[in-house]
């Protein structure tokens, strides 16, 4: 039997932590004049922006299925069992918008605008 390719959808997409030298405070990093834009530009795509503590984020290229809500469920449960207080960031999922260059709260259900 030969080997198929896999499907695209059983690839997993590509995961970036974005965080400063020191490893310390470093989610501010999304900050910094075009760090989050020049993500986007080298991977083609809006990036979804998971807070991980106040030392550095997850950074998602943007998958029209990927469910907004199981997302925040995973941030705020990692919150709850990983991370001690003073490391809390956000339980919230952003969307830095490559086309605009703002950073905005995800809501709804899914990117695709479906609930």
């Amino acid at each position: 039997m030969e080997d198929l390719p896999p499907d695209e959808e059983d690839i997993p997409a590509p995961m970036y932590i974005m965080t400063n030298e020191a490893k310390t405070n470093g989610a501010i990093t999304i900050l910094y004049p075009n760090a989050l834009k020049n993500l986007a530009d080298r991977i083609h795509s809006d990036v979804v922006i998971l807070p991980s503590s106040v030392h550095e984020v997850i950074l998602l290229p943007l998958q029209r299925d990927h469910n907004v809500k199981e997302l925040r469920d995973a941030v705020y449960e990692i919150n709850r069992r990983e991370l001690d207080r003073e490391d809390f960031l956000s339980d919230n999922v952003y969307l830095y918008r490559r086309d605009t260059g703002s950073i905005e709260i995800a809501d709804g259900g899914s990117f695709d605008g479906k609930e």
